[in-house]
């Protein structure tokens, strides 16, 4: 897949003085905090993606909710209990749907902040995860998906709300590297048999990024 160079992030409305809070007052910060201190007792790789990574990529978006992806080798049990000794609580307890959907839906209790805990695998998440980028929040440095990878998530979902982001993300920061995007497309289009994925993607780039049309 095409490279790039690993560089330091840029200053995000995610700083110290602004960081989001919930409506129970808590910032996000808080949060994110307990998750790095339950994946650092498991020594657990993850990434913050979804509307945060969003944030602070520098298109700004209005949530409650913070997405995570988590890659261990520990049971699943063992990462809930890690997550409960930082109160991250599960919001139920449904073995069969975090087997099925393979996310654990949890709250933060002291911040208040909605936290989805994606268990991530080989293949794509493995490859997020390592090309992910520390950003700061706060005094915390987290490790995000790179704009690149979640312009690809965001087309992989591709609800009303994803196409959205794209295009915001493609206003704010037209430096993106978008044959990267396209490569890592038509690899998951191939994978997935869905020929439709460059295209959705094209479909939203402003006409100064856009290939020019065959003949």
């Amino acid at each position: 897949m095409p490279g790039r160079k690993r560089k330091t992030s840029k200053p995000t409305a995610a700083s110290p003085r602004s960081s989001p809070r919930s409506r129970h007052g808590g910032s996000v910060e808080l949060a994110l905090q307990a998750i790095a201190r339950a994946m650092g007792r498991l020594e657990a790789r993850w990434y913050l993606f979804g509307a945060q990574a969003v944030a602070l990529h520098g298109a700004q978006r209005t949530t409650q909710d913070v997405d995570v992806t988590v890659l261990t080798d520990e049971p699943t049990a063992v990462l809930v209990e890690a997550l409960r000794q930082e109160r991250l609580v599960t919001m139920f307890d449904d073995a069969a749907f975090i087997e099925q959907t393979r996310v654990i839906p949890c709250q933060h209790v002291p911040s208040g902040w909605k936290v989805d805990v994606v268990l991530g695998g080989p293949g794509l998440e493995e490859l997020v995860s390592l090309e992910s980028e520390p950003h700061r929040v706060g005094a915390l440095r987290v490790p995000v998906v790179r704009l690149e990878h979640l312009l690809v998530l965001k087309t992989l979902a591709g609800r009303p709300q994803d196409l959205a982001d794209i295009a915001r993300l493609l206003a704010a920061r037209p430096e993106a590297n978008l044959e990267v995007v396209r490569a890592l497309l038509r690899e998951l289009g191939d994978a997935l048999a869905d020929s439709e994925l460059v295209d959705r993607f094209e479909a939203l780039v402003p006409p100064r990024g856009r290939r020019p049309t065959r003949a």
